[in-house]
């Protein structure tokens, strides 16, 4: 889904910025679809725009947009979902509608079917909605079929293919104290525990109906990703659950519109300022630095090691293989180490060289893998460290 959108920017902007343009309009986007569906849920105009300003000032939102990832813009396609089939309620053919932004949000992120969950209880009963809903859908199924139908060879398979290692019970108690700590720093504190308290309100200006759709729509993505390996890892990981921010977001305002009828603008400056400060503590606009080095580091190598060395890589791997014509790049981490002397003697008959271009956290496991080699260290960029293979004596 994400290079669909970057086919259709790049004929106005060219390839080198049809990221940006995705980027800058989606989040544009986003903040009128959220709007709109925080009106269609009986938010006043000031708690929508709100709405809108705590999304435009939520770290991992903001992290996301300065960069080609898939989750701002399956978290657009989501509140387009779920806005349209509120609307489909009064009016059904706005199911078309529905049921199309669905199928685009799958072509984002294939998890994006857990919307389904939440949108279920918006179309309720209805069959017009249901089935407008499934001819809007319709379309997006069958391309998507036939894409994995010519890639995988079959319709039902994602990309991804069998992840069901990734995913255990061992990581769910860890992940969701992750969750509890970090949603509520990258979404505001005050709006994430008010958000709690919505099914509860004695004065309850929402309907039950919508406490189940906001209740579902977060619920669903946290109890999906509360057993996966990598959910807890670090506060970027969180992104799996970005698209389930709006949620939050609204049901934290439909609770605090309950005791006043228009923000407090003053308590609302220090909550985007508290945003804001955390962005910056968490570096999010380093990321242009940070993915940099991967170019940096094939430049080095160009510049240092002769075209037809054998390079040791891994995390660097991808970027070898992309920004230079090298043939010979081997994962240390997949040789088995009695191969290394094989290589050796392959590379001195062949007369090439043999590098190896590390992060700090493969440094250790490289040599421990390897020790039975010497290696010279012979430069180094910031977060890369270069070695060269000694030769054996004949």
């Amino acid at each position: 889904g994400v290079p669909v959108h970057l086919v259709a920017a790049a004929p106005f902007v060219g390839w080198e910025k049809a990221a940006r343009l995705v980027n800058v309009l989606n989040v544009l986007i986003a903040g009128v679809l959220l709007y709109a569906l925080a009106r269609q849920l009986d938010l006043g105009r000031s708690w929508a725009l709100t709405a809108v300003a705590l999304l435009w000032s939520c770290p991992l939102f903001i992290y996301n947009a300065l960069q080609p990832l898939s989750d701002s813009l399956a978290l657009t396609w989501g509140v387009a979902a779920v806005w349209f089939a509120l609307k489909s309620r009064t009016s059904a053919p706005w199911g078309l509608a529905a049921g199309a932004a669905f199928a685009g949000a799958i072509l984002i992120r294939p998890n994006n079917l857990l919307l389904a969950v939440p949108l279920a209880l918006v179309l309720g009963r209805s069959p017009r909605a249901w089935v407008a809903f499934g001819l809007g859908g319709l379309p997006g199924a069958a391309w998507f079929g036939y894409y994995n139908l010519q890639l995988f060879g079959q319709v039902f398979t994602t990309g991804y293919g069998n992840m069901s290692h990734a995913f255990g019970r061992r990581w769910v108690i860890g992940n969701l104290a992750h969750f509890t700590v970090w949603v509520p720093l990258l979404i505001s504190v005050p709006v994430a525990i008010a958000a709690a308290f919505l099914p509860w309100l004695k004065r309850n200006p929402a309907p039950r109906l919508t406490a189940a759709i906001l209740g579902t729509w977060f619920g669903a993505y946290v109890l999906f990703y509360a057993p996966y390996f990598c959910a807890g890892e670090n506060w970027g990981y969180l992104r799996f659950l970005l698209p389930a921010f709006p949620a939050v977001i609204l049901a934290g305002l439909l609770v605090a519109q309950n005791f006043r009828a228009v923000p407090p603008w003053w308590a609302l400056v220090p909550v985007l300022a508290v945003q804001l400060f955390i962005g910056r503590e968490l570096q999010i606009t380093a990321i242009r630095d940070e993915e940099r080095r991967y170019v940096l580091a094939t430049r080095w190598l160009d510049a240092n090691a002769p075209g037809g060395s054998v390079v040791f890589a891994s995390q660097l791997s991808g970027a070898i293989h992309y920004y230079s014509d090298r043939q010979i790049i081997i994962r240390p981490d997949l040789m088995p180490p009695d191969r290394l002397a094989l290589l050796q003697r392959a590379a001195r008959e062949a007369r090439l060289e043999i590098y190896a271009a590390l992060f700090p956290f493969e440094i250790t496991p490289f040599f421990d893998r390897l020790s039975a080699a010497r290696w010279e260290f012979v430069g180094e960029l910031p977060a890369v460290k270069f070695y060269r293979l000694i030769p054996e004596a004949k």
